[in-house]
């Protein structure tokens, strides 16, 4: 059992290793360790700890994905919308400072995990879906899920009322909405930015992430088989 010293250093820790690192810009990563770092040195902690090694592979995790990343940051037909490109696209869209969806979409434009958060540092799994290594195009993939948060009601008035089913086929088109609003350049506005960030209007500048964007905006996905903690999904063109 670990010591209260211990204890509170090994909690920071779990927090930095279990935050998604789109989350947060690079500084606000780079002043975390900085952070813990001194912790351990002014509690006397020696550098063979295994605290250190912790910490380190978080650093290194976190200078490889910060490599080539893009952050884009801006409202969206009238919500806070942040896209980050770094091989795949993640969007998260703000339905209240205490609820905000994240969408990650594969090279194709498809789906491959919904998240949810609020105030807390920890991302919430919505959906997973079981991807193929050997295709990104497919067409029909399993998928894992859980329920919708309690304030799922931020993001439609209409969604406790519907069928599980419907709720998470819901927030899986919802995703590919953003994407078509996107695509379509719906009433884009900028807002100050944090350090490292960009313009959500010179995303279209952005060939990459325009292309997956592109793709997406025009996919229409159906949940065909439903249970209680799995899906299948079918995708076919809007």
């Amino acid at each position: 059992m670990l010591d209260g010293k211990s204890s509170r250093i090994d909690d920071l820790l779990r927090t930095l290793e279990c935050i998604d690192l789109d989350r947060f810009s690079l500084k606000h990563f780079t002043m975390r360790v900085e952070n813990i770092y001194e912790v351990l040195q002014n509690e006397g902690f020696p550098e063979s700890h295994s605290f250190y090694q912790r910490l380190d592979n978080v650093a290194e995790i976190i200078d490889s994905y910060f490599n080539g990343r893009r952050d884009y940051f801006g409202v969206l037909a009238g919500s806070t919308i942040r896209v980050v490109m770094n091989g795949r696209l993640i969007v998260t869209r703000a339905y209240g400072p205490n609820l905000k969806i994240k969408w990650r979409f594969n090279s194709q434009g498809r789906i491959d995990y919904i998240k949810h958060f609020g105030d807390n540092y920890c991302d919430k799994s919505l959906v997973e879906v079981l991807e193929s290594e050997e295709s990104s195009d497919w067409f029909i993939r399993n998928a894992m899920h859980k329920a919708l948060p309690e304030n799922s009601y931020l993001i439609n008035p209409g969604i406790p009322q519907q069928h599980p089913k419907k709720q998470i086929q819901s927030v899986i088109r919802f995703g590919h909405g953003v994407l078509k609003e996107i695509s379509q350049g719906k009433e884009i506005r900028d807002l100050e930015l944090n350090s490292g960030q960009i313009n959500l209007s010179e995303i279209y500048e952005d060939k990459e992430a325009i292309e997956i964007v592109d793709t997406g905006a025009v996919i229409f996905p159906t949940v065909i088989d439903y249970s209680k903690d799995t899906l299948v999904v079918r995708y076919r063109a809007g």
